[in-house]
């Protein structure tokens, strides 16, 4: 099941989306899973996942207090009831830089979680959630999704798909 939900153009969402935008670092992922070669992304890592040595998520980026602040307003606004983040932050896909058309089917972690997309930029390259049928969502800038479960995405073929992301229970 894909949960479309609401986006407020908040004073604190458009400064996260003027970075998003601007001059932060970005970087280089060969892939979008270790277990595949699939399409190149670049990155911008808010919290990282916990794993071992670090047993709790862990800020990696000066932005976490304003992606705080504006995941806390979407949580709000939709009524999501949220226990912890596992991982926030911003990923870039460019259009037709690699002869896979889309990311190999995924999980984010190996544990329950739910996944949320809010989409900062207006581009193609669908997210599908791999249930019995199916399940497509077109991104639109400045709209969201909350999915679990498996799933991919399409690489853009015009402009920058910019993604924030994250994983919660």
């Amino acid at each position: 099941m894909i949960q479309k939900i609401s986006i407020k153009k908040t004073e604190n969402y458009l400064k996260l989306k003027e970075i998003a935008l601007g001059g932060i670092p970005w970087y280089y992922h060969s892939s979008t899973s270790p277990r595949s070669e699939d399409f190149p992304f670049f990155g911008h890592a808010i919290v990282s996942t916990p794993r071992i040595p670090n047993l709790f998520p862990t800020y990696c980026s000066d932005h976490h207090v304003i992606c705080n602040t504006v995941l806390t307003e979407i949580f709000r606004e939709n009524y999501i009831d949220v226990k912890c983040v596992f991982r926030a932050g911003l990923n870039m896909s460019l259009p037709l830089i690699s002869d896979a058309q889309h990311s190999y089917p995924h999980y984010d972690h190996n544990f329950d979680h739910k996944n949320l997309l809010v989409y900062l930029t207006d581009s193609d390259g669908d997210t599908v959630i791999c249930e019995k049928n199916e399940l497509r969502n077109t991104p639109k800038e400045d709209t969201g999704i909350i999915f679990e479960g498996k799933h991919y995405h399409y690489l853009p073929t015009y402009g920058r798909r910019i993604v924030l992301v994250c994983t919660f229970m």
